[in-house]
């Protein structure tokens, strides 16, 4: 939604880089670099001190009752909480294959946007040499022994920070076995239990009163090949600490470099420190231009990191804050997709 609008992303981050780049030559250097200087120290507080802090809050405040849900959930969903990593067993996910071709050499078409989508409909996959034919995948409604070696699977969609982690391969199986647990009827327990978490999840894993999805299941399912633990596990660790901790990171380092900015602009105003930076002359209004420029990148950024906790939050329900419409930027999407801001 708002994706009309997505240019009001590329304006804003054009007006900070001007807007603060005049405003800086028209101050003088002296004052920009202060404010600079106090600013790069702002974020750089907020980074070091928003992780330790927010693993601290996460064990302290949300890990436990997540933990205590689960547990009085467990007679409930015993066979779903405690389903082994599919037996424990080494799965080899880059062994999948399309039409004899192995998955490691497919490269998605993102088309400069966030997401791929791969069309299998009339492709043969082959599971067979990735470890999962030796598995027990009853609970997701494959049978025992099942001939993997050419199943049926239609489109795959997926977006860029998911083929990063997991991989095609990886994410292709996750996908097929999702698909078999919904269309077998074994996925609606899941999908129960994950209903109930809702204040602990982020909301693409909340399937609502439509009933779970294939997309709901392959994120249970991938969290639990990452990690290698049971579902309770997987959905501890490979969904809920990331989701929340990202949140709790976010609040706390917009708090944190609030609290610094008014600190240090407080410091520098009683102790002077303007007065005492020698004027440069005629070079003062370009280089305070240059600082300007300098200290609108560095706004950018945390306007960068708000926005990801508005996303983080909405999943794709936010109106204009949302992975399609970012995805629709030209200047914003890269400076976004920056590793660097990524908590």
């Amino acid at each position: 939604m708002g994706q009309e609008f997505a240019f009001i992303f590329d304006i804003t981050v054009v007006a900070i880089l001007i807007g603060l780049t005049f405003a800086g030559a028209k101050k003088g250097f002296a004052k920009v670099i202060l404010e600079m200087s106090a600013l790069l120290i702002s974020v750089f507080c907020a980074f070091t001190l928003s992780e330790p802090l927010a693993g601290q809050i996460y064990s302290g405040v949300v890990e436990k009752p997540a933990e205590e849900f689960l547990d009085s959930k467990a007679e409930e969903f015993d066979d779903f909480l405690n389903v082994d990593y599919f037996g424990g067993a080494e799965l080899a996910l880059e062994k999948v294959k399309i039409d004899g071709i192995s998955s490691t050499a497919i490269e998605p078409d993102f088309e400069g946007t966030n997401t791929a989508i791969i069309d299998l409909t009339n492709k043969t996959v082959d599971l067979s040499e990735t470890g999962l034919q030796e598995t027990d995948l009853s609970f997701f409604g494959i049978e025992k022994g099942s001939d993997l070696s050419a199943v049926s699977i239609k489109t795959v969609e997926f977006s860029v920070e998911d083929e990063k982690k997991y991989g095609v391969g990886t994410i292709i199986a996750a996908h097929y076995i999702a698909a078999c647990s919904v269309n077998s009827g074994a996925a609606e327990p899941v999908g129960n239990l994950l209903n109930e978490l809702s204040k602990f999840l982020p909301s693409e894993f909340i399937s609502g009163t439509s009933g779970v999805t294939v997309s709901t299941i392959r994120g249970v399912v991938l969290a639990m090949l990452e990690t290698k633990q049971t579902a309770k596990s997987a959905i501890m660790s490979g969904i809920i600490e990331p989701y929340c901790t990202v949140i709790i990171r976010t609040i706390l380092f917009m708090a944190i470099f609030i609290l610094a900015m008014v600190v240090l602009n407080l410091i520098i105003r009683f102790a002077g420190l303007i007065n005492k930076i020698p004027v440069l002359g005629q070079a003062n209004k370009l280089l305070g231009g240059v600082a300007g420029f300098c200290e609108g990148a560095a706004v950018i950024l945390v306007v960068c990191v708000i926005t990801r906790l508005i996303v983080s939050i909405g999943g794709d329900s936010a109106i204009l804050f949302n992975e399609a419409s970012i995805d629709k930027t030209f200047l914003f999407k890269h400076i976004y997709s920056f590793d660097f801001i990524s908590f």
